[in-house]
């Protein structure tokens, strides 16, 4: 479900093939309280079981340019 398109630029509800994209965009930013990166096993794979509840629950969003996420969201229904 495409929501809409700027320029080259679409945002799109999220589905189950995008989690790898979306993992890979976030977990970059996922750092611990000396702001170092995590990584910790048990943090990341956290992360990538709430993407794929977020997934599940259609609580997703991503931004494609050119066929490729480039940005993704994630909330509860009244935020994304």
């Amino acid at each position: 479900m495409v929501y809409e398109q700027i320029g080259e630029y679409t945002s799109r509800k999220a589905d189950i093939s995008d989690l790898e994209s979306m993992y890979s965009i976030l977990s970059p930013y996922m750092l611990d309280e000396n702001e170092h990166q995590l990584t910790n096993d048990m943090y990341l794979r956290k992360l990538r079981s709430l993407l794929k509840f977020y997934i599940e629950n259609k609580e997703s969003v991503v931004v494609e340019l050119n066929g490729s996420i480039v940005a993704c969201a994630t909330g509860t229904e009244k935020v994304v």
